[in-house]
């Protein structure tokens, strides 16, 4: 009835919708949207507003879309909501601010034209190639051709570049990320093949950005290092990468963040899956995080800590629980009471979070 899907990450979100009277809403319960998903919603309505959490993972999941959908020609929007809000805080702190933004919703296009002049001072020659770095490679997924000639041209009247030339770097833009897709799919912890979307977990995406904005902005490590211990990352090519981070800070550059230097840093790392890793990674940061200052990435990066930590500490806890259960079976007080300590301790570290 509205030729809109409205599209979230959780079902609480889109329960809250519902119950604030929006309800062509739907849910893809985590942050993977899939090609499959879109094929689905496209079977009812050929737009889409995309409106995920305002968390890293989040974002990253709107891009992840974003591609896929302009790729199928599904034209889309992006709902902005008030800074720190997902769907259903905004919806309990006050419907009509939902409503609202959904009304407001640009097209992604325009959102992303907007950011860019929001951010860089276009008389300058470092933000033209700045801008054109950006907008290039989403302008190249657009597969409707008069499309993507339509804001090749806008994007040329931005910058007064001609025409041309914009079409000859979006071929090399094209090339870039199809480059970096397969080295996303060929890497050690990404094991679904390329021909089929990768479902990922939450923590293994919070690890991946956590370890992608170390790598771009390594002033935040000594913070990171401090709070983050290596098993908390997930998958064991990530926690690899990291180890070797906290090696090339501790030792090589002996803890001066100023000294940092990527290329010296994958200088220092033997495995060239490693390397491939934190290439795809160090592309993911420049893609998805051009548009926050210092202090917005600090901010982010201390919430997907503590996720991550909340989620490490809850895993232990269930462990524990399970053993205990078993001790209870066997009977063994002794072994019951020390792990309950454990218990007792792993709590406390929750709580703390909190």
């Amino acid at each position: 009835k509205q030729n809109l899907a409205i599209v979230v990450e959780g079902q609480m979100d889109a329960i809250a919708s519902a119950q604030a009277g929006v309800s062509n809403v739907v849910a893809v319960s985590g942050t993977a949207f899939t090609s499959d998903q879109l094929k689905i919603l496209k079977r009812y309505t050929s737009n889409i507003a995309i409106a995920f959490d305002t968390d890293l993972a989040g974002e990253s999941a709107s891009k992840r879309g974003i591609d896929l959908a302009l790729s199928q020609e599904i034209n889309v929007k992006i709902i902005t909501l008030p800074k720190g809000k997902d769907p259903d805080d905004c919806i309990k702190n006050n419907p009509d601010d939902w409503t609202k933004s959904i009304e407001q919703a640009k097209s992604i296009m325009d959102y992303y034209f907007d950011q860019v002049k929001d951010r860089l001072d276009l008389s300058k020659v470092e933000d033209k190639k700045e801008a054109a770095k950006i907008l290039l490679p989403v302008i190249a997924k657009i597969a409707n051709q008069i499309e993507q000639t339509h804001w090749l041209q806008q994007l040329s009247g931005l910058l007064q570049v001609p025409d041309q030339v914009l079409r000859e770097t979006i071929t090399k833009s094209s090339q870039q990320f199809n480059s970096q897709a397969q080295r996303e799919n060929k890497s050690d912890y990404a094991k679904a093949s390329s021909d089929k979307p990768v479902v990922k977990t939450r923590e293994t995406a919070i690890s991946e950005r956590i370890v992608a904005i170390l790598l771009k902005f390594p002033q935040n490590l000594p913070y990171t290092i401090d709070l983050v211990t290596p098993d908390i990352i997930i998958t064991d090519q990530l926690q690899n990468l990291y180890k070797e981070l906290i090696i090339y800070y501790t030792e090589d550059i002996n803890n001066s963040v100023s000294d940092f230097d990527y290329k010296s840093f994958c200088s220092k790392i033997k495995n060239s899956d490693l390397i491939k890793l934190a290439d795809t990674l160090e592309l993911l940061a420049e893609k998805d995080f051009f548009d926050l200052d210092q202090q917005d990435i600090k901010n982010e990066l201390s919430k997907m800590v503590t996720d991550l930590k909340r989620s490490h500490f809850k895993i232990q806890l269930q462990n524990l629980e399970n053993k205990i259960k078993q001790a209870e079976i066997n009977n063994k007080t002794e072994e019951i009471k020390e792990l309950s300590q454990e218990c007792n301790k792993i709590i406390e570290q929750i709580n703390l979070l909190d």
